[in-house]
């Protein structure tokens, strides 16, 4: 398990921030949001390693799979720093 403290939390996750590499487009944090967007989970952190980095998936694969829109540095920071286990 990748993921051991947000294993049965993955598949309920209704919304996502995911932050790239500018220069390759590779995802390098996460942070799963509930409904009324509080961060419940945020990956890599501590022994779990992270759900989409942990595919195939690059910057355009997300654009042209999902429904996505970019957002501000300081809100994936605001969202990241809220997460507490």
């Amino acid at each position: 398990m990748a993921n051991p403290d947000f294993e049965d939390l993955l598949y309920s996750v209704p919304y996502w921030m995911v932050e790239f590499e500018k220069e390759t487009g590779i995802p390098i944090r996460e942070v799963g949001l509930d409904g009324s967007e509080k961060a419940i989970l945020k990956m890599p952190y501590k022994g779990n390693y992270g759900y989409w980095i942990d595919n195939n998936l690059l910057l355009n694969d997300f654009k042209q799979h999902f429904d996505c829109f970019e957002i501000d540095k300081e809100k994936f920071e605001e969202k990241w720093d809220s997460f507490v286990l």
